[in-house]
C-alpha cells in the first residue's frame, strides 16, 4: 500500500507571484488504494507522520519545509520562504512509521516577479511605480 500526495493551491499546475514573506505549502495526503484520510481517530493518525518538502532549482536543493498537520482532514501545510523569480521543482515525501506507508510526488512550478503599474501621484501630479 502506498499514500498518494495532491498539492493543494499554489502548486495546482499555475505559476505564483512571490509574496514578499514566502507562501504557505498546502498538501494533502490520502491512503492511496482507498482514499482514505488522514485525521484524529482514523485508521491513519497525522501524529506520526513525517513528511517533508524539499524545493529545488537546476538540481540544487534550496529549502527543506517540514510539513504539518493542519487540523483538516488530510491537509499538511509548512511555511516556504521567499524564492527568486524562476522555475522550481517541488519534491514531497510522505511516510507513516506506525504503518509503514509512504509515498512521493513532485511538481514543476513557476514564481514570477511582482508586476508593476505606473499610478498618478495625487500630490505632486508625477507617476509612481506600484508593486502588487
Amino acid at each position: 500500500m502506498s499514500l498518494s500526495i495532491q498539492a493543494a493551491h499554489p502548486l495546482n499546475g499555475q505559476g505564483i507571484v512571490m509574496p514578499a514573506g514566502g507562501f504557505t505549502l498546502r498538501i494533502y495526503v490520502t491512503m492511496g488504494d482507498c482514499g482514505c484520510p488522514i485525521g484524529p481517530g482514523g485508521r491513519l493518525r497525522p501524529e506520526g507522520f513525517h513528511i517533508l518538502a524539499e524545493i529545488f532549482n537546476a538540481d540544487k536543493l534550496l529549502q527543506s519545509v517540514d510539513m504539518t498537520f493542519s487540523g483538516t482532514a488530510s491537509e499538511f501545510t509548512g511555511h516556504v520562504n521567499p524564492l527568486p523569480t524562476g522555475r522550481f521543482l517541488i519534491r514531497v515525501k510522505a511516510h507513516d512509521p506506525e504503518t509503514g506507508e509512504s509515498g512521493d510526488a513532485s511538481w514543476m512550478f513557476m514564481v514570477s516577479p511582482p508586476t508593476s503599474v505606473p499610478a498618478k501621484d495625487t500630490k505632486g501630479g508625477t507617476d509612481a511605480i506600484l508593486d502588487h
